[in-house]
């Protein structure tokens, strides 16, 4: 397992202009392997036991202009087609879709909104402050046990709140580059997405199917019928 993973951040060095932005680079993934809570930087400082010190060091790594974050991706999306055997159905790759919103204390963090909890967790609270993510992921099966492994994510805000691109066309144009940058035909599987198949037909690339699950019945931007005046009365 431990040279798997030395393996696999080895081959990220030609990503980046410099070595020692690389070096964090391995340091933070193996923090975030190692780590046994979830507190941001101050976790992987934990694991690693490093000084804290370097607690700024590491927040200005994710600032670095030394690396391109989309590179980093398609690396990651090269080498996951490697080593990992993915599940496909008639030749195509099956892609997996879905967000997550994720609770934030700082109010003043970029692309901070409050948001409907949508999911039937009734531990979790009906609104929050915080960021939605989108991601998308991959299968991986042996023939028996399959499980998601994550491709891309990044995070999404809704249209009503920036006045641009819906949460369903962000999502389907990350499946989009995905499947692009794999250079595969992909079916993208979305969950209980509020899909407007107008918007898609113009942006959904060719060779690559969208399916998504919606209830029954439902209507979009359709016009209310109008009422019947009253009849005067006698």
């Amino acid at each position: 397992m431990f040279q798997l993973i030395n393996d696999i951040l080895t081959q990220f060095r030609e990503k980046f202009k410099r070595e020692k932005t690389w070096r964090w680079f391995v340091c933070i993934v193996l923090g975030f392997i190692i780590r046994g809570e979830h507190r941001g930087v101050t976790s992987t400082i934990t694991g690693l036991r490093l000084k804290p010190r370097l607690y700024n060091t590491l927040l200005h790594f994710f600032r670095s202009s030394a690396y391109k974050l989309k590179e980093i991706y398609v690396k990651w999306l090269k080498i996951v087609i490697a080593y990992a055997p993915l599940f496909h159905i008639s030749n195509r790759l099956v892609l997996l879709g879905d967000h997550i919103k994720i609770g934030k204390e700082g109010l003043r963090m970029p692309c901070i909104y409050k948001h409907h909890q949508d999911s039937q967790n009734s531990c979790k609270a009906e609104y929050i402050e915080g960021h939605n993510f989108g991601q998308i992921s991959a299968v991986i099966t042996n023939g028996g046990t399959s499980r998601a492994i994550g491709l891309m994510s990044e995070i999404q805000e809704s249209s009503t709140k920036t006045g641009g691109e819906s949460l369903v066309v962000q999502m389907v144009n990350q499946g989009g580059e995905v499947a692009h940058a794999l250079k595969k035909p992909a079916i993208l599987v979305l969950d209980a997405y509020l899909i407007d198949w107008r918007e898609l037909h113009v942006i959904a690339p060719e060779r690559f199917q969208v399916y998504s699950r919606s209830e029954s019945g439902m209507v979009r931007n359709s016009q209310p019928p109008l009422s019947s005046p009253l009849e005067p009365k006698r």
